[in-house]
Order: structure tokens, then sequence, then C-alpha cells
């Protein structure tokens, strides 16, 4: 007989709704790439992982190279194509998503490139009170 319990499958992880910070993406990819990161974040429990997770499903649904950070404090000054780079937090955590082309997958244009440059901290207790 089995133990109660066995073969349940634990509750999802309620996550708090993802916060855009910044993106350039059209609205399908950032949609996208929100919902791989929630997967993501609920599959996957070490950082590493989670950014390994985004960019596989990146590059399997579009193509070309995909550089993913995850983590709740990091720096970040990133030059990256036109309409390919979302930054964008869900919780504590923040995520941010661009892609670079490679001569194989080279759509761009001359001039076609942005710098974004950022910090990243962590928040303290108090400071996330205040945003809610």
């Amino acid at each position: 007989m089995a133990a109660a319990g066995a073969g349940a499958s634990a509750p999802a992880a309620v996550l708090p709704p993802a916060v855009v910070v910044h993106s350039d993406l059209p609205s399908e990819l950032e949609r996208f790439c929100i919902t791989k990161a929630q997967e993501a974040l609920t599959t996957q429990k070490v950082e590493k992982d989670q950014a390994q997770h985004i960019k596989k499903a990146l590059e399997g649904h579009t193509g070309g190279l995909w550089h993913v950070v995850v983590g709740s404090s990091f720096g970040m000054s990133v030059s990256h194509e036109n309409n390919s780079l979302v930054l964008f937090k869900i919780g504590r955590v923040h995520i941010l998503v661009f892609q670079t082309f490679d001569d194989a997958s080279l759509v761009r244009k001359e001039g076609a490139a942005t710098h974004v440059h950022r910090k990243v901290e962590r928040k303290t207790d108090e400071e996330d009170e205040g945003d809610s």
C-alpha cells in the first residue's frame, strides 16, 4: 500500500508578477522570456541552471546566440542588437536576457547596437515592503 501523499505532486510555487525594468524586445518575445523565467524559477534551484533553462528555450525558439544572467545583485554594461534585450524582475530575482549575433546568424544592420548600463542590487526587506 502506498504511503499517504505518495505520488502526489507538490503544489507549484506562486511567484510574484514579473516587473519589466527595461525592454526593447517585441512584446511576444518578452512574454516568452518571462514565461520561461517563471518555469526556470519553479523547476531549478541554482541561478546558473535557471539561466541555462531560459537560454536553451530561447535558442530553440528563435535561434541565434542568447545570453541570460539571473541573480539578485549584479552590475552590467551590455552592448546588444536593437530589439533584443529585456531586464525584468520576479520578486527579488532579476533576469537579464539579450541576444548577440554571430556571422552565421548575422541579421543586423550597421549601427544597430545599443548600450545599456545598469546596476542591480538586492533590496532589504524594508525596501521590498515599500514597493508593495
